[in-house]
């Protein structure tokens, strides 16, 4: 009696898991590029191969879907527990689970479109635009110097996460640009990430 629906809730997951990483692969497989550079693949070896092209394919991509891309992946961050936030960690298996769970199912559909974008262009031979730090930094220091930046610097990484998203969407209605904004942060917070974990 306690063990069948354990096991039951499990074998759901584990299913589910699967699932999210097909949606995943089923969208790159619409590019016909990609179907050819990974002809033969497994699951696995696709999800490789994709997952590089989505992360430096995203920084081509015109700048208001950067910022569509970046604040559907913030909604789903504030969506999750505490506990998942902190023993998240952005592998590609992760966040594809994370966006399947939280994101309703339009939003979802509008994520995997811009995946299915990101990872395209980079078969093109698209390269991201530098974005110089000064068409940055006054939007940088006014977002550091706000207090909800200050209070979330107190409460933890997700918080911060929700700060920024909240400024990019000011931005938004301020007209400024915020797309250059994230693709001159996104590469920083990157190296940042890749130092800490080593």
């Amino acid at each position: 009696m306690i063990i069948s629906p354990l096991y039951t809730k499990i074998s759901m997951e584990k299913a589910l898991q699967e699932s999210y990483l097909k949606d995943f692969i089923v969208q790159c497989e619409k590019i016909p590029k990609f179907q050819v550079v990974t002809a033969g693949f497994s699951d696995s070896e696709k999800l490789q191969e994709a997952w590089p092209r989505l992360e430096s394919g995203a920084l081509c991509l015109p700048d208001e879907t950067v910022v569509d891309y970046f604040l559907l992946n913030v909604m789903a961050c504030q969506k999750m527990t505490e506990q998942e936030f902190n023993s998240f960690g952005y592998t590609p298996k992760e966040t594809l689970i994370l966006a399947k769970k939280y994101f309703q199912p339009a939003a979802y559909q509008k994520w995997l479109d811009i995946c299915g974008d990101a990872v395209a262009i980079t078969f093109t031979g698209a390269s991201a635009v530098p974005v110089s730090e000064s068409d940055v930094e006054m939007e940088l220091a006014k977002f550091s110097a706000s207090e909800e930046v200050a209070e979330a610097e107190e409460k933890g990484d997700q918080a911060y996460s929700v700060a920024l998203a909240n400024m990019i969407s000011e931005m938004r209605r301020e007209g400024l640009n915020a797309g250059k904004l994230l693709k001159f942060i996104w590469p920083l917070s990157e190296k940042y990430d890749q130092e800490n974990a080593e």
